[in-house]
This record gives C-alpha cells, sequence and structure tokens, in this order.
C-alpha cells in the first residue's frame, strides 16, 4: 500500500515546500498525496469575553517556538513489542509507525523550519526559546535521550542506529521505495547524519527548554515505574532478544490482558519460543533513564542553558534526589518597568501505570506558592467574585506540560501512599490568578485550542496544544504573546511544518545539502539526504492505515490551528508609549508555494562548540544482516511487520544466559503489579 517508485533524479519545477507557516501555504492530503494548499488565515476567538478593538496595534512580549511528541524511538530494542500492534485497544495500537526509522530526520526538518523562521510569523519579534513539550523519546532508554539532545542541540553528527550495524528490527518492509539500489531505506535510515541544532540568525544556540512527558520516563509511556519491573526491563533491554511475533493464542492473551507483560516469567516462556524471538547485538547504551538520570544527560549539552531547565523546584526525596523536574524560568519584559514573564514548568509524568498524568502533592504544593510569589491579587477560588490584593508585582504567567487539563486524569494508587492532583484540580487553580494567560501542553497529537472560564464569567486563560512530530499532520507551532495596550493580550497561535518538500519523488538523493564527508564534521561519514528522509517520513505517516487526516477546510479544526486569542490584561497593560512596535500583519503571498531549500539565515558551520563523546559501541554477537523488502499487500492487517524475520537458532547456551539474567527477577512474581494500574 505504501511503496512509490524511487525519488526522482531530476525535476523541471524543483522541489517545493507549501511555505515556512500554514499561514502561507498548508500540506493536503488527498487520495493518498500530498500537495500544496491555500493558505489557512488567522481565526479570532474571544471565548473569554475580551473584545478586539478594530486597528489595534501593540508591542511583543513573548515568541517562541512549540515542538512536541516527537516520540523518537530505538525501533531496534528489545522492549519494543510491536505485536502489541495487532491489538486494538487504545494505547497499545500505537506500539509501531510506518515511518518509526524516519523520524530522527522528521525532528531535524522542524529544527530546520525554526532557523529558518528565526522569528513570529505575526509580530516579527525574534524566537526568545524554543520548548520541547515531553515525549521526545519513546521509551526512556538513554540513546533515545541522547539523540533528541542532539539533535536539538546541533553541531555534531547524529548516528540513530543501535546495536550492530545496520536495521536488527521487526518491519519486514521498507516503507517506500530506497534511494540507493540494493540497500534498504531502514539501513539508510539508521546512518548518521549532520544535525544543526536550534540557532539564531548570527549562529549562535537558539535556547530551548523542555518538559518531562510520559514516554520520557515510562517503557512505552505506560508502564508503572515500580522496582519489579526495573529490575527485569533493565536486563531484558540490554540483552540480545528481540520478540519477532507471538502464536495466535499468546496474542490474544496478551490484548486481552496487558499485565501479563509485567510478568518476568511471560517474557521468560517467550524466550523459550524459537518462533518468537530470535537474536539481536545487544547494546549497554540502550539502558533505561530514570528522572535524575535524565536531567543528568541534558547537562551534556552543546546549547543553551546548560540543563535546559531554569530554578528548579524543591520537590525531592529523602536522599536530596530530583523526584520532579519542574522548575521555573523568567523571561526580560520588552516593555521598560514592567515585571518579567514568569513561566512554569510542570512535570506531570506519573511513576503509576497508563499514559495519563498528575501532579504529586509536593509539586502542587510548590505551585500553589510559586504563583502566590508571582501574582498582585489571587482569588479564594475559583468562583470567588473579589480578588485579594496580595501587594506582589504581577508577571503575566505561562505555564508549560507535557499532559492537557484533560490528561491529567491519573489516580492510580501511590507508592508513597498519598493522592495526586488531577487536570481540574489544576484547572481550578490556575482560574484563582488572573494574570495566567497561557497553557501550553502536548499529548494529544491534535492541534487543539481550550478556553478555561472562570466559574464566575469573569476571563480565565487559553490552553494552546499542540501536534505531534510523530504522527500526522506532523504539525509544531509559534506562539507569541502582544500586549495590545487597550487593556487587552493577544496570543497568536500558528501551526508550521518540517522544513521539507512536499513530495520526496520530486527530490534527488543526491542532492544532501549538508554533505557528513566533509572534513568539518570530523571523522569521514556516509553522505546522508536528511532532507530527503524527512520528506519520506511525512509522506508515509499521513499515509499510515491506523492515522486519520486533518481536513484544512474543516471549520472546527481551523479554529484550532491559526488562531489570535484575546483576552483581559490583568493589570491593564502597559501605557500606550508615544512609539511602539506595531503588530504587523502576515503577508500572504499570492502563490502558496516556495523554493526548497531556503537560504540558510545563519552560517552553516556555527560558531565553535563544546563537544561531549557519547560513544555508541557495538558489542554482543555478530548481527544477522538486515532484512529483505518484501512486497507490501494492498490491505495490510499487520501494517508492515510482515512475517516473523528469523535469526539465528537460539542454542542451549544462550537459554542458559537468558534464563540467568531474569533469574533475579522471577521472585517478583509475588508481587505483582495491579492489573487497575496498568495501561498497555
Amino acid at each position: 500500500m505504501l511503496a512509490q517508485a524511487p525519488p526522482a533524479t531530476t525535476s523541471a519545477a524543483g522541489p517545493l515546500m507549501c511555505g515556512p507557516t500554514t499561514l502561507h501555504g498548508t500540506i493536503v492530503y488527498k487520495d493518498g498525496k500530498l500537495t500544496c494548499g491555500p493558505a489557512q488565515p488567522l481565526k479570532l476567538r474571544e471565548d473569554l469575553g475580551a473584545k478586539a478593538k478594530a486597528g489595534r496595534h501593540g508591542t511583543p512580549i513573548l515568541s517562541f517556538a512549540a515542538l512536541t511528541d516527537f516520540q523518537l524511538p530505538d525501533e531496534e530494542s528489545p522492549l519494543r513489542g510491536e505485536f502489541l500492534d495487532k491489538c486494538t485497544k487504545h494505547p497499545a495500537d500505537a506500539a509501531f509507525r510506518w515511518n518509526d526509522t524516519l523520524l530522527p530526520a522528521l525532528l531535524n526538518s522542524h529544527v530546520q523550519a525554526v532557523n529558518r523562521l528565526q522569528r513570529g510569523p505575526v509580530t516579527g519579534r525574534a524566537f526568545d526559546f524554543a520548548i520541547q513539550l515531553g515525549d521526545a523519546s519513546e521509551n526512556q532508554q538513554y540513546n533515545e535521550v541522547r539523540d533528541f539532545i542532539d539533535l536539538l542541540d546541533g553541531g555534531t553528527v547524529v548516528d540513530p542506529d543501535s546495536g550492530g550495524d545496520g536495521y536488527e528490527g521487526n518491519q519486514a518492509a521498507d516503507p517506500y521505495a530506497s534511494p540507493v539500489k540494493g540497500e534498504s531505506l531502514r539501513a539508510l535510515a539508521n546512518e548518521p547524519f549532520w544535525a544543526a541544532g536550534l540557532r539564531r540568525a548570527d549562529g549562535s544556540p537558539l535556547p530551548w527548554f523542555t518538559v518531562m512527558g510520559n514516554h520520557d520516563m515510562k517503557v512505552r509511556g505506560t508502564v508503572p515505574n515500580t522496582d519489579a519491573w526495573k529490575a527485569f526491563a533493565q536486563a531484558w533491554v540490554t540483552g540480545n532478544l528481540m520478540v519477532n511475533d507471538l502464536p495466535p493464542d499468546t496474542q490474544q492473551r496478551v490484548c486481552n490482558d496487558p499485565a501479563l507483560l509485567l510478568d518476568p516469567m511471560f517474557w521468560a516462556t517467550l524466550a523459550a519460543q524459537p518462533n518468537s524471538v530470535r537474536l539481536i547485538t545487544n547494546d549497554p547504551q540502550r539502558r533505561l533513564l530514570d528522572r535524575g538520570e535524565w536531567l543528568a544527560e541534558h547537562d551534556k549539552t552543546r546549547g543553551l542553558p546548560r540543563g535546559h531547565r531554569g530554578t528548579m523546584c524543591p520537590v525531592t526525596d529523602a536522599s536530596g534526589a530530583q523526584t520532579r523536574a519542574c522548575y521555573t524560568v523568567d523571561i526580560a519584559p520588552a516593555i521598560p518597568g514592567e515585571p518579567p514573564i514568569h513561566m512554569v514548568m510542570l512535570d506531570t509524568a506519573s511513576d503509576e501505570g497508563l499514559e495519563t498524568g498528575n501532579i504529586d502533592q509536593a509539586q502542587w504544593d510548590w505551585l500553589n506558592d510559586d504563583l502566590k510569589k508571582h501574582s498582585g491579587c489571587v482569588y479564594a477560588s475559583d468562583t470567588a467574585a473579589a480578588c485579594d490584593k496580595t501587594g506582589k508585582a504581577t508577571s503575566l504567567i505561562v505555564v508549560f506540560s507535557h499532559h492537557t487539563v484533560t490528561t491529567i486524569t491519573n489516580t492510580a494508587p501511590r507508592a508513597d501512599g498519598g493522592t495526586a492532583k488531577t487536570g481540574t484540580d489544576l484547572e481550578k487553580l490556575l482560574l484563582r490568578f488572573p494574570n495566567v494567560v497561557m497553557h501550553a501542553s502536548g499529548h494529544t497529537h491534535q492541534n487543539k485550542i481550550w478556553q478555561h472560564v472562570r466559574a464566575t464569567g469573569t476571563g480565565g486563560y487559553f490552553e494552546v496544544n499542540t501536534s505531534a512530530i510523530a504522527d500526522w499532520p506532523h504539525q509544531s507551532r509559534t506562539i507569541e504573546l502582544v500586549d495590545n495596550h487597550d487593556g487587552t493580550i493577544s496570543v497568536y497561535a500558528v501551526t508550521f511544518d518540517g522544513a521539507a518538500p512536499v513530495d520526496p519523488a520530486a527530490m534527488r538523493w543526491a542532492g544532501d545539502p549538508t554533505p557528513e564527508t566533509a572534513s568539518r564534521f570530523g571523522a569521514k561519514q556516509r553522505n546522508i539526504n536528511e532532507d530527503w528522509l524527512a520528506s519520506v517520513a511525512r509522506w508515509v505517516g499521513a499515509n499510515d492505515p491506523q492515522h486519520g487526516h486533518d481536513a484544512i477546510t474543516d471549520a472546527a479544526t481551523a479554529l484550532d490551528k491559526n488562531v489570535e486569542l484575546i483576552l483581559k490584561h490583568p493589570t491593564g497593560g502597559a501605557p500606550r508609549p508615544g512609539s511602539i512596535i506595531d503588530v504587523r500583519r502576515p503577508r500572504i503571498p499570492t502563490r502558496p508555494r516556495f523554493p526548497f531549500p531556503f537560504p540558510f539565515p545563519f552560517p552553516r558551520s556555527g560558531p565553535a562548540v563544546p563537544t561531549f563523546p557519547i560513544p555508541f559501541p557495538n558489542v554482543g554477537p555478530t548481527a544477522p544482516p538486515p532484512f529483505p523488502s518484501v512486497n507490501i499487500p494492498a490491505q495490510p492487517t499487520s501494517r508492515g511487520l510482515g512475517a516473523p524475520a528469523k535469526g539465528p537458532a537460539l542454542q542451549f547456551r544462550e537459554y542458559a544466559m537468558l534464563l540467568a539474567g531474569v533469574a533475579g527477577s522471577l521472585w517478583l512474581r509475588r508481587s505483582r503489579i495491579r492489573r487497575n494500574q496498568v495501561g498497555l
């Protein structure tokens, strides 16, 4: 179904992009093809009661790019579990994507899109920073975390491969014809490529921040973080056994009862079935990270700021280790005399099972205190009529989290015996502070806008939700705040696509814009056209049989994409100065198409940056060669997994090694995780 002809070597029209943002041109899906469509104009939303005044001008006070849900997978990891994709119960039905191997290149194209924009498309204010809104990795593995950090930092060659050289995963067919005769596309997508990283126009790093998502801290984003599971999972994920497929009766049992996956005996049983498992190259770089280790990896950075976080919340255990990755950042005011804009980053990645989030009591108490410190008045409750003065300076507050208000719903029993706060609690708390103007979130893989209105009908805040890079429509957002100097604030939210042409068939593989063999990239590498891979990744994602398609003509959908959100300024705003920075409206070109690539607005070499060697040694037995491609049926039922690929036969020694590796975990059977905590 997804097979396509090899990319053309020449193109009369040249490869095209539809525009730097969807204000200029959109990518339209129809009948399996992607083409350039009309621009999508800004839609005005006055949901909170504030009215937009005609002829308004204002001062841009904040501008940033939001990217989320990369879910960069190690598609060769023993913990992948593609067999779960045959289940129909969410979220097990997202265990495999046709474009898994291509996602690093697709993320790289979104980084390039930010670099080519350089500024908010509505106000023209240069980006203050970029924000990664969680689920950057797929399975909390070290190599996945390093890949996304290095892709955002840039200034290095990123190697997305793990284990042995080449592709050792379970996908039995290329999702798109390989551009190199005799080579698998999956293997090419695992080759190292150059990542420029987030950059300002002068080549210096664009600061970026991060919040933690459920996939960043839980296997498959759902498995509860218990000592019992982690002891087994660490041994299995760094081992050399890959589950190909399950016998039909076992498959049905797993779909009906995902809790089986938390029992080491289940995995040991699979290891005794040669038709279900095969040998791959083991790799210690696949180890799972806890929160402290995840935070520490962000300290090994080529970008800014160090650690990609601000002032950490004092939420620690008895040993002083950070138990939640929450923090705050203050952005210098654009208008003289105004307080800085206060940003609050929450960690909603619950340790309990399921993909939903929560806020623990310690983080909740810190959040409550922090909001009070930056608010000139506070409502006693979300239904109170009067706002009580605090004597504090009032900062505009923007809240960031991976989960949305509607998905912070995890109330599973906690290991510490305490209770967690939900999205309903968070909404009520934020509505008590009139200076909370926006909540930015990810997780849903959709572009959505929600208004949160106080019970009295007097104001509230907007929640701006951004879709996933991993799934169609594969979009990110720019977000800009403007003081209109008339007692209102405008929030402009605009979607944009990755900086890769719409049609990969119009590109030449040999036209690699960043030749990795150049001496400035260090050790000689093979040339890999990451822009072509990104274009294919988008095409494959749009044609993924398990994903729907976002109709840009739908009026309701349009109200969640390019929008101007009007809300009352909590203090009335700064006085209108004699000379202000006028907000400029986006200029829509008559032809919504642009040649590719855009000229880089910064030197490609960039400034000298410190290097942090990240070794990825290949250890273990020699890996089998990449599996040959097969023809994909017209209506695939297993989404490209095909027949189980057979690796070397398991010998007695391998069985003994495996059983010895898991024996230490078998005693944990008596502490089986409650099934109502499992959310696979």
